[in-house]
């Protein structure tokens, strides 16, 4: 597969072959943006709880200016959520409002802080009123906890406690970009995978890969042939026509009209065992579109049987595809 997938590095070819599969592509991302976002959307909508309230308060610290500032220094953004939870700020709360300790520490928190002396408090709760309270009790609690911590001169209420509620942060639109971007990765890829598994022949460089030789002359489907210099030879030419796909008559009337010395003749499988110039040009007719495998087995064959000269012959190309992938020259061989 490895081997194969080197067929993309020619652009043009892939480009050429996969005009049918590039709708995969948008069709892939935009199943990825609406799967992706969609599930999103439906898990954070089943999983949402009941509203949650959030009382806000303000507090402004004065600290102790005999004190050192190694004070300043632990009361930061990594402590105040422990200490908030402390006997004298929680446990103190608890037992004024006659609620459990673990209750106002698991509500309440700090947001990181941007200056020492200023700080938030958050109460998050389902009930709006019982968020107020909460709040109301720390406004009276923090006072008395500064009084009787040294390094505190005081704690005050800098800003009156406002109660908002807490609307999920959804990413709805990110999710969805993300999924989008899967998709499109995902659609890519499959579009390679289905070209790099396609062992259809279709144009002349196609045949190398499987028997290792050139290809002497492509019959289109208007009637016109691409022949190569080698068919102008004296050496006798043969079609072996394995599989029986076509009566003898296609590959003479149409190869005739090009080749210039000699003639060309058909052999089946009975008919080239008979054939003692081991020499001779074998043309091994293979559709446009057939497996490039059974082109091995074929050649496999013709190599086993003593023949020296073994090209391809491709028959019923589309002659707009070789156009433009080859490029208006090769109408002008025809």
């Amino acid at each position: 597969m490895i081997k194969r997938m080197s067929e993309i590095t020619d652009l043009k070819r892939f480009c050429i072959l996969n005009k049918k599969r590039w709708y995969l592509i948008p069709v892939l991302a935009i199943a990825g943006a609406v799967l992706f976002g969609g599930i999103y959307f439906l898990v954070m909508t089943l999983n949402a709880g009941d509203t949650v309230y959030r009382c806000k308060a303000f507090y402004y610290i004065t600290f102790d200016e005999k004190e050192d500032e190694t004070v300043t220094h632990y009361y930061n953004s990594y402590t105040w959520n422990d200490v908030l939870d402390c006997d004298l700020i929680a446990g103190r709360v608890a037992e004024n409002l006659g609620m459990e300790k673990q209750y106002i520490a698991d509500v309440s928190s700090v947001p990181g802080l941007s200056d020492v002396r200023f700080f938030w408090v958050y109460v998050d709760t389902a009930d709006k009123e019982e968020s107020l309270k909460i709040q109301n009790a720390f406004a009276d609690v923090l006072p008395e906890f500064a009084s009787i911590t040294p390094g505190f001169d005081s704690i005050v209420l800098w800003d009156a406690p406002a109660v908002v509620s807490v609307t999920e942060d959804f990413v709805t639109g990110r999710v969805t970009v993300f999924g989008g971007c899967v998709g499109l990765l995902t659609g890519i890829l499959l579009v390679m995978f289905l070209s790099a598994s396609d062992d259809r022949v279709y144009v002349m460089g196609d045949v190398r890969k499987y028997i290792g030789t050139d290809t002497a002359a492509v019959i289109f489907t208007d009637g016109s042939v691409y022949t190569k210099p080698l068919l102008d030879q004296d050496d006798k030419k043969y079609v072996y026509d394995r599989t029986g796909q076509y009566k003898s008559d296609y590959y003479i009337d149409n190869l005739s009209k090009a080749v210039k010395k000699g003639q060309v003749n058909v052999a089946d499988k009975t008919d080239v065992n008979g054939i003692e110039d081991k020499k001779a040009i074998m043309l091994v007719p293979v559709r446009m579109g057939d497996s490039g495998h059974s082109l091995t087995l074929v050649g496999d064959e013709l190599a086993t049987l003593g023949f020296e000269n073994i090209y391809a012959l491709i028959c019923d190309a589309d002659k707009k595809m070789y156009e433009h992938y080859y490029g208006k020259s090769i109408s002008d061989k025809s």
